[in-house]
């Protein structure tokens, strides 16, 4: 009886393999069908004009990723948003300028 299962096992497999169509070619090479691309990391850096927010203007930096592929942050793509002032000058005298002094609100909010 044994012998019988075995044989009909063997045929079986001998019918079925050429009907589903199964290639030795595409089965050593393992793929995920359900793998999409990640969406690409964006970071967009735009000037500030100066304002009372920044004094001497700075830059508005907004980071996140790309889920759309359309190259810009739409609001819901948007991880970070930051605004980075430009110090205020600081006089050396004759006529030259620094830009080391902080930002006044900065200091007035520290104290």
């Amino acid at each position: 009886m044994p012998k019988i299962i075995t044989i009909l096992t063997f045929l079986a497999v001998l019918v079925i393999i050429p009907l589903t169509g199964f290639d030795q070619s595409t089965a050593s090479a393992p793929r995920n069908l359900f793998a999409e691309p990640l969406p690409e990391a964006l970071t967009i850096m735009r000037e500030v004009n100066a304002s009372t927010d920044c004094a001497m203007g700075g830059r508005y930096l907004m980071y996140g990723l790309d889920y759309d592929g359309d190259g810009q942050l739409s609001p819901y793509e948007r991880q970070g948003v930051n605004l980075m002032c430009n110090p205020l000058p600081v006089a050396l005298g004759h006529g030259r300028t620094l830009a080391s002094a902080p930002h006044p609100a900065r200091s007035q909010s520290a104290e």
